[in-house]
């Protein structure tokens, strides 16, 4: 494992130097120019070239984050309180699982950006929801793998929103999904339904490792696993490939984001997305324009749509709704 992951650590690196320093090409190109004129240039300036590819190679990667060495120590890896067993039987087999999770998403460096990017703008409120549910706090990483913080993301198979609802369980939660209203995109009342829905799975399995499976797979479906195979750990059950890989995704997304000033340049990394102040307005009227809401209220119509996603249409149906409005 220690040889793949150094030999995957420089085929990383030489991808990226080659992606993104061209002047490597020009001075191989150099090389093989000279290669047809060696009786003029002769064999020392050719020599000096190649030197000078290989000086510079080493410089870049001197310089990029990608090749600080990944140091693991497997007795401190935990989920939500629980030990990641890594002794016994699953000394190689579940640290190949961790070390192929963490190498195939430090090396998305857009994924990587984009998480520490995005942060500020939902990780505090997230957090702040869970403290006050007793709902362990790496659950945040369980959100970034849902979804990568994206509030309106929307999934081949049907989930939308940043926790990923499927419609039924959207609305079994609470939340107002048709063709007018999809609250799934409700950062807010979708969190709130989110935190219900996992206190719910972990009063029926009573693991929170299980738990965070079981958002993925289906509850139901993590029971019957459980009984079918006679364990009680998710680390025990024998899964489908999207279930099998799911914890030691948000394991990976955990060790990265907690090691990213380690891992990484302030500089690569990049300034992070504030979140605006907010005001939350309610509303009662039927079939107004989001348009001649977003004027009464000093906001452009793209920024009223887009602060409340939620509302499809571009009129607001007969209810008492509560409006995201920025605060000027």
């Amino acid at each position: 494992m220690r040889f793949l992951l150094r030999n995957s650590v420089f085929a990383n690196n030489l991808g990226f130097l080659l992606k993104y320093h061209i002047i490597l090409l020009i001075l191989f190109r150099g090389i093989i120019f000279m290669s047809y004129r060696i009786e003029r240039f002769g064999i020392f300036g050719i020599l000096f070239i190649l030197a000078a590819c290989i000086g510079y190679l080493f410089f870049l990667s001197s310089q990029s984050p990608w090749l600080q060495s990944v140091k693991i120590q497997y007795d401190t890896v935990t989920f939500a309180g629980e030990q990641v067993p890594f002794d016994g039987l699953y000394k190689e087999i579940n640290r190949e699982k961790l070390e192929r999770e963490i190498i195939n998403l430090r090396f998305s460096y857009e994924k990587i950006q984009i998480y520490h990017k995005r942060e500020l703008l939902y990780i505090p409120y997230i957090r702040e929801k869970l403290r006050s549910a007793n709902i362990p706090e790496d659950f945040i990483y369980l959100v970034i793998a849902e979804s990568a913080l994206k509030n309106g993301a929307y999934s081949s198979a049907g989930a939308a929103g940043i926790w990923q609802f499927m419609p039924d369980t959207a609305r079994h939660y609470g939340l107002r999904v048709d063709k007018e209203i999809d609250e799934r995109y409700n950062f807010e009342k979708a969190t709130d339904a989110a935190i219900t829905y996992l206190k719910k799975i972990y009063d029926d399995l009573g693991n929170w490792t299980l738990t965070a499976a079981a958002y993925n797979r289906w509850e139901n479906g993590i029971r019957r696993d459980l009984k079918e195979q006679w364990v009680s750990s998710y680390y025990d059950l024998d899964l489908i490939s999207e279930p099998s890989r799911y914890i030691w995704r948000i394991l990976a997304i955990k060790y990265i984001m907690e090691q990213r000033y380690n891992l990484y340049e302030q500089d690569i990394l990049g300034e992070q997305f504030i979140a605006p102040m907010y005001l939350f307005q309610e509303v009662e009227w039927s079939g107004i324009s989001i348009y001649d809401l977003a004027k009464q209220y000093g906001q452009t119509p793209a920024v009223m749509k887009e602060t409340n996603a939620w509302i499809l249409w571009d009129s607001i149906p007969e209810w008492k709704w509560i409006i995201k409005i920025i605060k000027p």
